[in-house]
């Protein structure tokens, strides 16, 4: 799991009483700029996202678990729309140097 990926998470593991929602959709927008830039698979986006919200549902807030999916699709699909833009891989250079020898 990326750093990116576990930064997003932790921010909902963290959030308080009064700031889950923007926490959770907070991190799946950002997550969802990677499932739009190609670089994170949506389903596994969305689970994890699900996975790191379960301690507010189960907690003292007054949200439900339609409540954080519904904020979690919304989250990956606005990041989606608008995707990160990454840099392109870099080239090893010894696969490089096999490819002209072939």
């Amino acid at each position: 799991m990326s750093a990116v990926v576990r930064a997003e998470l932790q921010r909902i593991t963290q959030a308080g009483r009064g700031g889950h929602n923007a926490a959770v959709f907070t991190a799946a927008r950002a997550l969802g700029q990677l499932v739009g830039a190609g670089a994170l698979d949506h389903a596994t986006a969305a689970a994890d996202l699900t996975r790191a919200a379960g301690h507010i549902v189960a907690g003292r807030c007054d949200c439900t678990v339609r409540d954080i999916a519904a904020t979690i699709a919304s989250g990956l699909a606005y990041g989606a729309r608008r995707p990160r833009r990454l840099p392109a891989p870099v080239e090893q250079p010894e696969r490089a140097a096999g490819r002209r020898s072939a």
